[in-house]
């Protein structure tokens, strides 16, 4: 397992700024799939914890997000073969991984990303167009090692690019709240 704390900030964006923005740099690009999961009971939704695993480039990554501060997050990972992840669909079970893992799983909603991403002064900047349900959004995060500096920088971002600061709620909530508009 490979903990750390995440410390990022976000914003919300049009499309047409998402646009600008990927027509004024030069971005990686990828997709990734977020299957978001919790136990029947909750466990993990009732501990203000989010449950995902990622699937990038061939690669799956189980990830444990906890809220620490209202900018920092702490974050546990754990990378699973094909093998693993094909057993996980179907038994639910990765109690093998760690303790908190002892009910058993279900997804609870999926979401594709489109991230394009790049180094930006002290950290990295993504920009993100996520499907969900029938619905999508666009996002810019920075995420950095520090929180004095990256508030500064990612605020001096905005300003630059005329980008008005639109709180951004964490992914696994928007995909939470437009399952109950459905």
């Amino acid at each position: 397992m490979e903990m750390h704390n995440e410390i990022e900030f976000k914003t919300m964006l049009t499309e047409q700024e998402y646009t600008h923005l990927l027509s004024s740099y030069s971005f990686t690009s990828y997709t990734q799939f977020n299957d978001y999961l919790d136990t029947t009971t909750g466990s993990f939704s009732k501990q203000k914890k989010g449950l995902r695993i990622r699937t990038k480039n061939g690669q799956y990554e189980v990830t444990v997000k906890t809220p620490t501060t209202e900018l920092e997050t702490l974050e546990q990972n754990w990378s699973l073969s094909k093998k693993q992840y094909e057993e996980f669909k179907q038994t639910g079970d990765l109690s093998y991984l760690h303790e908190q893992f002892s009910e058993p799983l279900q997804s609870i909603g999926s979401m594709e990303t489109l991230r394009h991403e790049m180094p930006y002064k002290s950290g990295v900047i993504m920009v993100d167009f996520s499907k969900f349900l029938h619905t999508h959004d666009y996002e810019l995060e920075f995420e950095v090692p520090v929180i004095q500096d990256g508030e500064r920088e990612f605020h001096a971002f905005l300003q630059e690019h005329s980008i008005p600061y639109r709180p951004a709620k964490k992914k696994l909530v928007r995909m939470k709240e437009a399952m109950t508009r459905v």
